[in-house]
């Protein structure tokens, strides 16, 4: 499937595009219309101050080649605080950084937001996906499921997956992907579309070993 591909210079107006989104984000749990929530960044105060604060990275085609290939070896997340080029970033793939043969999903795009001895992730997919798959459902789409869809639309970008990531320990990736996959109770939780932990596939987990190659 054809994905948009980002270049440098591109940076800037999809950071802004995030910001906006991010904004209107806060006013709409402001106004008890019901703010997006993804697990790291569930505060969407929190989203828009990391957003803001973000120091910018882009990673071209061959480094994004090299970390997916890499990050395929890393038996478990063994992650530490002083690898990360700063407590608040905003990096952009200039190519999928996974497979991710399995989901509609095509990452993009990666906020960080470091919370004591954890690191808050938001993965964000291409759009371009999620704006064919809204055109060709047309008027027989779900009302509900189209309206989550396009609130979750971002300009090039997509809000995708968060993940809590401990630092400075070596943990399994099964535990990891555990954290996003359970709500508060320990509960098996459910995504925007309705996804049970029992569906989340390995794609994602690849996104997040890819995040933790040395160069970011």
């Amino acid at each position: 499937m054809a994905t948009t591909h980002l270049r440098a210079c591109d940076i800037p107006e999809v950071r802004q595009d995030l910001l906006q989104w991010a904004d209107a984000n806060v006013e709409r749990g402001l106004r008890g219309s019901g703010a997006m929530q993804v697990h790291g960044f569930t505060d969407p105060l929190t989203m828009r101050a990391a957003v803001r604060g973000a120091e910018q990275f882009f990673v071209n085609d061959r480094m994004t080649w090299l970390a997916r290939t890499t990050g395929e070896e890393l038996p478990v997340c063994a992650f530490d605080a002083d690898d990360l080029p700063d407590p608040l970033g905003f990096l952009v793939w200039s190519d999928d950084p996974s497979a991710h043969t399995q989901t509609l999903g095509r990452p993009r795009a990666v906020l960080w937001c470091r919370s004591g001895l954890t690191l808050r992730v938001l993965v964000l997919d291409d759009a371009m996906p999620y704006r064919r798959t809204l055109e060709e459902a047309g008027n027989k789409a779900d009302p509900t499921w189209a309206s989550q869809i396009r609130g979750s639309l971002s300009g090039d970008l997509s809000i995708g997956f968060g993940a809590t990531i401990p630092l400075n320990t070596e943990t399994d990736w099964d535990e990891i992907k555990h954290t996003w996959t359970v709500d508060k109770h320990g509960r098996p939780a459910k995504d925007r579309y309705g996804v049970g932990a029992d569906r989340v596939d390995d794609d994602q987990t690849r996104v997040i070993r890819t995040l933790l190659e040395p160069y970011c």
